[in-house]
């Protein structure tokens, strides 16, 4: 009987669950970005120029689709950190509710290609309102079925009702201004909708603060005590006043946020492959002149240079956190705003190849991209140190939370600089200094700032 207990409770583990929901939703986020590298001939600095400008509109539906699924993302996570077992209903809702996921990156394409027509929003936003409320019709179905976690309330639940069912108001909400944009023809109610999902960003704090408080037992809370030092998380006597239930719940949700930024960042790496074009000619015409030829062409700089930089900043994103035990709603925020820039990337990797001379726009675009990357990493590594609604093995002293702040600051400064300057010069040459930057930083650390240098976390 024992055995048999043990089996069942194996078998209805939510883990391979959670995984594969992880990622898939990493998976369908980041091929958003795949039509944005899609590139015409471009031959001179005008027609890139041109080509940017008129594609503005796909990557504000990228961007904000992006953080979209992300937040749906989060919401599936919420949820899902109260259930303790599945059932085959949880399962197969959960797989619809992926299907939906999965298709948005084709909604998404039609609205960038008619960006303005209230269908092409209605298509995106259909998809996603089904998946919302299907969400909370699981998370209803979980506690009928009696498999939550054992320490969840009726405050949890009110808590987590209200968040899940706000998000599914919010979209049907956007969902009928699109369909009146759709029906009247009318680009106002298009805009209007756009602007009402603007609610996902007001409505959780709102309800969290004043009308649904968060009911988290073991949430991070401010202990010290009037004095300017923010304490380490000490993880095993943390662990050690905890229920196994609490355990599971920690473990999970570390699983999950590195499971999904993973995703984004393996998947954004590969795609860079996808550059790696063999020659297109029939098949009975090729020759090996044409192969060494295609050899040559190949851009191999873009894809090695992207890659190593997708390596330094996953790199930075697993020494943050590893070291995060808890996060919050800001770190959410800044950890996908990093993950949306990591999935832009292959498309000024694949523009940059171009090697247009007349222009340093490619090149630029490029800057911005990784300038911004760095720029969100750092603010996250200083919001974990500093936030009090964030547990982390960061810090134990203002003096070492300082250096971290300033080798946080100089990370991001090391590509914000030559960026600017080659946006003020037209100079693609300044770039070279990000390299040079980045290696000098723990040595004039060392000069400038011996001190400061001494702590363990880098």
């Amino acid at each position: 009987m024992l055995l048999r207990t043990r089996k069942r409770e194996h078998r209805d583990s939510p883990e391979r669950l959670l995984g594969f929901s992880d990622a898939l939703f990493s998976i369908a986020i980041t091929f958003l970005a795949l039509d944005l590298g899609d590139l015409p001939t471009l031959d001179s600095g005008e027609a890139i120029h041109d080509f940017l400008v008129e594609h503005l509109s796909d990557y504000a539906v990228y961007f904000a689709t992006f953080l979209v699924v992300g937040f749906m993302w989060w919401r599936h996570r919420l949820v899902f950190r109260n259930i303790r077992y599945r059932t085959p209903a949880i399962s197969w809702l959960n797989v619809f509710i992926l299907a939906l996921v999965a298709m948005l990156p084709y909604p998404a394409s039609l609205l960038s290609a008619s960006f303005g027509l209230g269908i092409s929003l209605s298509a995106l936003l259909l998809p996603l309102t089904l998946a919302s409320y299907a969400l909370w019709v699981l998370f209803e179905l979980a506690r009928q079925q009696h498999v939550m976690m054992p320490d969840v309330t009726e405050p949890t639940v009110t808590y987590v009702r209200s968040t899940v069912l706000s998000t599914s108001i919010i979209m049907t909400i956007g969902l009928t201004f699109a369909g009146l944009s759709w029906a009247l023809e009318s680009e106002t109610w298009f805009y209007v909708s756009l602007a009402s999902l603007t609610l996902l960003l007001i409505a959780p704090p709102v309800l969290s603060k004043w009308v649904f408080p968060r009911p988290d037992v073991y949430a991070a809370t401010d202990v010290r005590d009037g004095s300017d030092e923010k304490p380490e998380v000490d993880v095993e006597a943390r662990e050690s006043g905890l229920n196994w239930w609490d355990k599971l719940r920690l473990e999970s949700e570390g699983m999950r946020f590195a499971i999904f930024s993973d995703g984004v960042f393996a998947i954004s790496a590969t795609i860079l492959a996808l550059q790696l074009r063999p020659p297109d000619v029939d098949r009975g015409t090729i020759s090996t002149e044409v192969i060494l030829k295609n050899i040559a062409q190949v851009p191999w700089y873009a894809y090695l240079v992207t890659f190593l930089l997708i390596g330094l900043f996953w790199t930075h994103h697993v020494r943050l956190f590893e070291k995060i035990v808890r996060s919050d709603t800001v770190l959410l925020w800044l950890n996908l705003i990093v993950l949306m820039f990591v999935a832009f990337l292959p498309m000024p990797s694949e523009l940059l190849e171009l090697g247009v001379s007349n222009t340093v726009s490619p090149l630029l675009l490029y800057l911005t991209t990784i300038s911004a990357i760095s720029v969100f990493m750092s603010a996250t590594r200083i919001y974990a140190n500093h936030a009090t609604g964030v547990e982390a093995q960061l810090s134990q002293s203002s003096r070492q939370r300082n250096a971290q702040t300033i080798r946080a600051i100089w990370f991001s400064a090391s590509f914000v600089l030559p960026t600017i300057m080659v946006a003020l010069t037209q100079v693609g040459t300044w770039s070279i200094a990000i390299p040079i930057l980045l290696i000098s930083r723990p040595i004039l650390l060392r000069l400038l700032r011996p001190d400061l240098v001494d702590t363990d976390d880098e």
